[in-house]
């Protein structure tokens, strides 16, 4: 695709690797130059660098493995999954454990209007290219039965968990709640009662296979 983006705007393709020469050489006549550009040309030579860049990006993302084989990918999934389901708790103090959400104790604890909500701004943050990672070993050697499969639905069940949960934090992080008088934080709220269970169950089904296969790894324990 960039080879024809390059092949149709050759014109572009010339000014954007004269700004590279700019900054890499930094002439004052290659700067001269570039302020003399028509501009047309300028903002299709923009165009054409977000272009490189996000090739690049893709590229590097296609080609990077976070993990260095399949039994570290998938006990850093298992590792991280835990670590989730504890930060949870932050939540839940706030909010209670109840299928309603407890406005009155969500008002008093006040965690909701911190910079960093309920102390999970970290979690939506999670890379997911790094669980997709670790999701392209799941089908590679060595096999492990019974827990291959186990793998894969914990790591899509985790990836709709975070989805869940960065979409909450930003939405009181924008303070959303004042428009709406915390409507959409109910509907969030039950959907994290049902989301952590399904995640804690797949979680559970999962653990035998996993310490049968790795025995030595250690446990973070979770409440329940």
């Amino acid at each position: 695709m960039l080879l024809i983006i390059i092949y149709k705007d050759f014109e572009a393709f010339n000014c954007f690797l004269l700004i590279i020469k700019a900054f890499v050489i930094n002439t004052h006549y290659l700067k001269k130059e570039l302020i003399s550009l028509d501009r047309a040309v300028f903002y299709r030579t923009f165009a054409l660098a977000i272009a490189v860049i996000c090739a690049a990006g893709y590229f590097h993302y296609k080609n990077t493995s976070h993990h260095d084989s399949k039994e570290d990918a998938y006990i850093y999934i298992m590792s991280d999954v835990t670590s989730y389901i504890v930060n949870m708790e932050f939540y839940f103090e706030a909010t209670g454990k109840n299928e309603e959400l407890d406005l009155d104790k969500l008002l008093k604890v006040g965690s909701h209007q911190a910079r960093d909500p309920f102390n999970l701004r970290a979690i939506t943050f999670e890379s997911y290219d790094i669980i997709n990672s670790a999701g392209k070993y799941v089908n590679k050697k060595p096999k492990y039965e019974g827990l291959d499969e186990n793998m894969k639905s914990l790591m899509k069940e985790f990836k709709k968990s975070l989805k869940l949960t960065e979409d909450m934090v930003q939405y009181y992080l924008n303070k959303e709640y004042e428009k709406d008088n915390f409507e959409k934080a109910r509907k969030f709220h039950r959907e994290q009662i049902k989301q952590i269970e399904a995640l804690r169950e797949i979680r559970d089904k999962t653990y035998p296979k996993f310490d049968e296969y790795f025995p030595n790894e250690v446990k973070i324990k979770d409440k329940k």
